[in-house]
């Protein structure tokens, strides 16, 4: 009998706690789903940081997503540790960063290994990796000072923003 009131009492601590994990902090406004999908002459791009800036004075949080095979991002806002889906109300600055993580699938015992004339070869060839990655998104749409993007996001939510980022090389 003991055990299973023990049981009760942890089952229910564990839903209780499950239930209040995730919910949002003190002063973060409700959140809408939203999305914005990146793509080129090419088709979609993967990999993208999309960041949203506040024009409206939110600056303790940060709205952000990634795009996946598809060149769509599923923002989320994030504050301190806590992470919500979607983003808040207002007018937003949105930049765009290709991601450089993967272009360097190099263990140090391999490098180590190399010969210099093969360690050279390596590092041009990943130079030239990393200079086309940055060239996928126009030097304009990664800085809030420079970037033409916004968004508003509203109560109806959905795809903010659908952008050819070959429209601004």
């Amino acid at each position: 009998m003991k055990s299973i009131i023990c049981s009760m009492i942890l089952v229910g601590m564990l839903v209780f706690c499950v239930a209040g994990c995730n919910k949002a902090p003190k002063g973060v406004p409700k959140l809408y789903h939203s999305t914005v999908k990146v793509v080129n002459s090419e088709g979609p791009i993967s990999d993208v940081n999309v960041l949203f800036y506040s024009e409206d004075e939110m600056k303790e949080l940060t709205v952000t997503g990634t795009t996946d095979s598809s060149g769509v991002a599923v923002m989320k806002t994030l504050r301190a540790s806590w992470v919500g889906g979607g983003a808040p109300l207002g007018h937003f600055k949105v930049t765009l960063n290709k991601e450089t993580a993967g272009a360097d699938d190099m263990t140090a015992g391999k490098y180590h290994a190399m010969s210099e004339k093969e360690k050279n070869e390596y590092k041009r060839e990943l130079q030239q990796k990393l200079d086309d990655l940055a060239k996928v998104i126009p030097t304009k749409l990664k800085n809030p000072g420079t970037t033409p993007l916004s968004v508003e996001v509203t109560k109806k939510g959905g795809e903010l923003l659908s952008i050819d980022v070959s429209d601004y090389k």
